[in-house]
């Protein structure tokens, strides 16, 4: 009985690592992450994407990312997903590739905070305070992961003698004021304020807003959704004319408000048939719950 065991278990482990090395010769093309994912151990899937981060080919360090992206979102155990946040930080962000860089931010922002130790936060700290590529997104990351250990060196960067784009100021400004600056909160909130609410605002400004999490911004953000402005334009550039802004904001915060009374499809779009009909009803709801709301973290 022992024996026929031993050999069922020899015959499971050669079969996991026939699929890994199979993957591993083929194209990038060829391979599908999520049969990988389901057909490997952890293990496994831990050493493919360790030889493929090794390969100096931006294709398949793609998969690496992609392998370890899913681990940490997918029915594993919480220590194998801490180990591929780890993973994350300390071969995604430390690629030659920018793409894989942004990759890898862009699977780091969805993962809960509580998947990232104190170890690989600690490695993220060191890493912002290096400049690397994609820089802003990393200093957004931060704000979002409460790390109060770079709030002194964005301040320094921020009033200091040292050359910083704007741009990385900005980024900056917004995660000091994600960790809890409330003068760095109003301050954004009061670029925004003067500018005043247009298409480019939208667009480019009121996600950083919304970003913040605050109070004081949303408020103001649904309060912008109660006046009948017509600053904004209609996206069809064939039938251009002009509307509220209230119809955009209403669907960048959606997400970020409980119990906001608006479905969006997974394009972002308003589920409606009649957007005057949802206004109204967005506009009544924010009337009754204007100092009721929670945000969502």
């Amino acid at each position: 009985m022992r024996k026929s065991m031993c050999i069922v278990l020899l015959v499971c482990l050669s079969f996991v690592s026939f699929v890994v090395q199979d993957a591993f010769s083929k194209s990038v093309d060829e391979i599908d992450v999520s049969k990988l994912i389901s057909s490997s151990s952890p293990s496994e899937l831990f050493k493919t994407a360790d030889n493929y981060f090794a390969v100096n080919e931006e294709s398949k360090q793609h998969v690496a990312a992609e392998i370890l992206g899913q681990v940490s979102w997918g029915d594993f155990s919480r220590q194998n997903k801490q180990k591929a946040v780890s993973l994350l930080i300390a071969k995604g962000l430390h690629s030659p590739y920018p793409s894989i860089v942004y990759q890898t931010i862009g699977f780091l922002t969805e993962i809960p905070k509580d998947l990232f130790t104190d170890k690989t936060l600690l490695s993220l700290e060191h890493l912002i305070r290096t400049s690397p590529p994609h820089y802003k997104l990393l200093v957004r990351l931060s704000g979002q992961l409460q790390l109060q250990q770079l709030v002194s060196y964005y301040k320094t960067m921020i009033t200091g003698d040292s050359v910083v784009q704007a741009s990385d100021v900005w980024a900056m400004r917004l995660a000091l004021g994600r960790m809890g600056d409330t003068q760095q909160t109003s301050y954004c909130l009061s670029v925004v304020k003067n500018k005043g609410l247009n298409d480019q605002v939208i667009y480019y400004a009121v996600p950083d807003l919304i970003y913040l999490r605050s109070r004081e911004v949303y408020d103001y953000l649904l309060d912008q959704i109660l006046i009948n402005d017509t600053n904004c334009t209609t996206t069809d550039p064939d039938n251009e004319m002009a509307i509220t802004c209230a119809y955009r904001l209403m669907e960048l915060i959606t997400p970020y408000i409980k119990g906001f009374p608006v479905e969006l499809y997974a394009s972002g779009d308003i589920k409606s048939d009649d957007y005057t009909k949802t206004l109204q009803v967005v506009r009544t709801w924010i009337t009754n719950n204007r100092y009721l709301y929670q945000i969502n973290e």
